[in-house]
């Protein structure tokens, strides 16, 4: 007579445990994935970032060379008064203008730079305003009540650029003459594709 195999089944209690380690497991792989996701995120956005920041350096010289090219173009008396309309103050505002709180989207008080569709620089925003770098307006830099900064190479002795002295600046003084050379600062808010921003200041005289 032939024997019947007999099988013995699991307990209640040992099948209870190998469902407690299958869910503890599930959630270990869930967390790994989440965090490799969250990981991976952080590296495309800081790519993004770094990115941004660059594209939006060589954008901001479209808007710097704009308010060059402005500057030449206005007479001395004219920028000896404030013209908020045009984005420009006579004075560098050190105690009262900062960019970060700055209202750039008012028309009265800044000036935006108008990217073309066909514009390698296509969806982005640039706004800017330029500063006489002076304490006082109402003066042209030769008269010292404006005391205007100005590079060391335009004193009234005619120095001129490429010499040991140029590379400094003058401050709280005037220039003896009315040719001499003031710095302007332009300050330029870039706003990305994606709505980020990104400030940029130069110096030029």
């Amino acid at each position: 007579m032939g024997k019947l195999a007999c099988m013995q089944a699991s307990s209640p209690q040992e099948r209870g445990f190998v469902l407690f380690i299958t869910l503890v497991t599930l959630v270990m792989l869930t967390i790994s994935g989440l965090a490799m996701m969250r990981v991976l995120g952080s590296g495309v956005t800081a790519a993004g970032n770094i990115a941004f920041r660059e594209a939006a350096v060589r954008a901001s010289d479209l808007a710097v060379e704009d308010a060059r090219a402005w500057l030449l173009t206005m007479s001395g008396t004219y920028l000896q008064e404030d013209h908020p309309e045009d984005g420009y103050y006579a004075t560098a505002q050190t105690d009262t203008f900062s960019p970060s709180t700055y209202d750039w989207t008012d028309d009265a008080k800044t000036r935006q730079y108008i990217v073309g569709s066909n514009d390698t620089f296509s969806g982005y925003k640039m706004y800017y305003v330029t500063h006489r770098m002076a304490v006082t307006a109402g003066y042209p830099c030769s008269n010292q009540a404006a005391h205007c900064m100005f590079p060391i190479n335009a004193s009234s002795a005619g120095t001129t650029a490429g010499t040991t002295q140029s590379g400094g600046s003058g401050y709280m003084t005037f220039i003896s003459g009315s040719t001499g050379l003031v710095y302007y600062r332009i300050t330029v808010k870039v706003v990305g594709p994606r709505y980020n921003n990104r400030f940029v200041q130069v110096f030029m005289y």
